[in-house]
């Protein structure tokens, strides 16, 4: 009995879009901090191609804002549009770096190895943002009964 305890609450964990926006909330500000205090050299084609839009750098602030928003919406159930807006701007951010990293590989022959990690990551991004639409939604449908 204990044994179906745990693994429901293992499955509801999992499956909470909650804990996933809380795992990329810390992982979008561990990346950020790494490219404003150690960013990576820019000697490949694909990091180049990151860093030829935006400096690493700036990089960094855009995923930091992203991370503090999302925390504002694990804050505050009323913002969970900035939660969304957090969400956002990591889908972009490491869509943006994914694309890089494929480009350089197919026009320059270069490592494709991690388009994979910041597709993955821009994926659960898009879930996470959709996940928390669904919330403000079933927020003003319950004002409005």
């Amino acid at each position: 009995m204990a044994k179906v305890v745990v693994m429901r609450r293992v499955r509801t964990l999992f499956g909470s879009g909650r804990f996933w926006s809380g795992i990329l909330c810390a992982a979008t500000f561990a990346r950020a901090t790494a490219f404003i205090e150690r960013p990576p050299r820019s000697d490949s084609v694909a990091s180049g191609a990151i860093e030829s839009f935006w400096s690493y750098n700036t990089w960094g602030i855009i995923l930091l804002i992203s991370a503090l928003a999302m925390v504002i919406a694990h804050l505050d159930k009323r913002l969970l549009n900035v939660g969304v807006l957090g969400h956002l701007f990591g889908l972009w951010s490491y869509g943006m770096f994914s694309m890089s990293v494929i480009i350089s590989a197919i026009f320059f022959d270069q490592s494709w190895a991690t388009a994979g990690t910041y597709m993955s990551q821009a994926l659960l991004h898009a879930a996470c943002a959709i996940y928390l639409g669904d919330e403000v939604g079933h927020h003003r449908e319950r004002r409005k009964t």
